[in-house]
């Protein structure tokens, strides 16, 4: 992975968090010069930055480094048959969070009985 591509990473994955440079700089004890010279790919953090980089970002180092892929699958209930009723709670507020935080869905798949209907998405980052 090149620096450049580090940095558009922690970017990224800063701005999902809705955190500033500045409190990315606080939370790891670093100048927010640092923290740009990251971001524009001036540079790499110190290799001991990067598990509280993962940390803080809810990911892997591995992932931040370009090694692999993180994947989430969520089920969803999307509506319960009750006699005489159909209740339906599927939450797109959470899909949606997931997809303002730099996930993609990669798959999804729905099915039906006779008395609930699920879906099934996969998502990645």
């Amino acid at each position: 992975m090149t620096a450049i591509e580090l940095g558009k990473r922690i970017a990224d994955m800063r701005n999902a968090k809705n955190m500033t440079q500045a409190e990315l700089a606080e939370k790891l004890s670093v100048t927010t010069q640092a923290i740009s010279k990251w971001e524009t790919g001036a540079g790499f953090p110190d290799i001991q930055i990067i598990p509280q980089l993962a940390d803080i970002f809810d990911t892997t180092a591995d992932y931040l480094l370009g090694c692999e892929k993180k994947q989430k699958v969520l089920v969803y209930n999307v509506c319960a048959r009750e006699i005489g009723s159909e209740r339906c709670n599927y939450d797109i507020e959470l899909n949606d969070m997931y997809l303002n935080e730099g996930w993609k869905i990669v798959q999804s798949h729905m099915s039906s009985d006779s008395e609930q209907t699920y879906i099934m998405v996969v998502l990645e980052r």
